[in-house]
């Protein structure tokens, strides 16, 4: 009996190592595999580099066709990157070549990238628009904000600084509804640089919609342009259900209106909701008018103690503007 037993044994222990020298075996090819692949992609990458620092200055290099094996988006992306590093590149001359190289060299096979069922090609895809886009490739940058991979929508977004239409804004506004709040900063990144003239857009939006997740997002986009007071509008939003519509609205209010504002945030003091008190009283404290001591005072006494809190510091922050005068 026992002599069966080694028997079994001594197989296991034969599977067992097959199996782990299969697996080293593997990985080895695996690492061979790649280490290939990295000195391929460092020898093409050296050599368009070459190419673009060799041809930047040149008004007719653009119009020569690439090589065939250079028409890799991870190949051009890397070199235009490396180039971006070298100092003594960093000139008018170079920037506006590589906005005509990426025109003329790399869109035609952007376009493709962004139609591949891989989340990577997609990306890299993003990555290019970010740096150039055409008004023709709008519907397909629409598509890569909506895409399920954050990484992707993150990377586009940046293209909407190169072409802010009302579609792309619009998508951004519907994509960035549907995340979570914390996340919102990283999203709301390009309508910093927006021109003043596409507030209207965003106005327009703010009206004509009625999903008070996507009137949040229109106001928190508003703050980043020259204030503009939207009374009618935002004084209603402000005494919305939806607590993230009227915590925006107030802080829009605050932010268009300054100290017109105080009658209006005195009022909103008696909301029930502390979120809605803390913001109030937060605002007031920025304000610093005197006339607001009588209203934050009792809310000393709020059985919540961030309302306490902040009520405590709001009078603090006025009263240390009139002990400065």
């Amino acid at each position: 009996m026992w002599i069966k037993n080694v028997d079994i044994f001594v197989y296991i222990l034969y599977i067992q190592t097959i199996l782990v020298i299969a697996t080293v075996v593997a990985t080895y090819f695996l690492y061979l595999i790649c280490k290939a692949k990295k000195r391929l992609t460092n020898k093409y990458v050296g050599q368009i580099k070459k190419y673009l620092l060799a041809t930047y200055d040149s008004k007719h290099a653009i119009e020569k066709p690439l090589k065939k094996h250079w028409k890799k988006l991870p190949y051009l992306i890397l070199a235009i990157k490396e180039v971006d590093e070298t100092k003594e590149k960093k000139s008018k001359l170079w920037e506006q070549y590589k906005l005509e190289f990426v025109k003329k060299h790399m869109l035609p096979i952007t376009r493709k990238y962004a139609r591949k069922m891989s989340w990577f090609s997609r990306f890299l895809a993003a990555k290019t628009f970010a740096m150039y886009a055409m008004p023709e490739d709008e519907k397909i940058i629409a598509k890569l904000i909506q895409d399920k991979k954050p990484a992707v929508t993150i990377e586009c977004i940046h293209a909407i600084v190169h072409l802010p239409t009302e579609l792309l804004l619009n998508t951004l506004i519907d994509k960035i509804a549907t995340l979570r709040r914390k996340s919102y900063d990283l999203y709301l990144e390009p309508f910093k640089h927006l021109p003043e003239s596409k507030k209207e857009i965003i106005v327009k939006r703010l009206i004509a919609e009625k999903d008070p997740y996507k009137r949040d997002i229109c106001y928190r986009i508003l703050m980043f342009f020259a204030p503009e007071p939207l009374s009618d509008v935002a004084h209603k939003d402000a005494k919305s259900k939806t607590i993230e519509l009227c915590l925006s609205a107030i802080r829009f209010i605050v932010y268009s209106e300054d100290k017109k504002a105080l009658s209006f945030l005195h009022q909103m003091l008696n909301d029930q909701r502390w979120q809605v008190q803390v913001a109030v009283l937060q605002a007031l404290g920025k304000l610093r008018n005197p006339s607001s001591i009588n209203f934050i005072t009792p809310l000393l006494n709020s059985p919540e103690w961030w309302v306490r809190t902040n009520a405590s510091n709001a009078l603090k922050q006025i009263n240390s503007k009139g002990d400065k005068k």
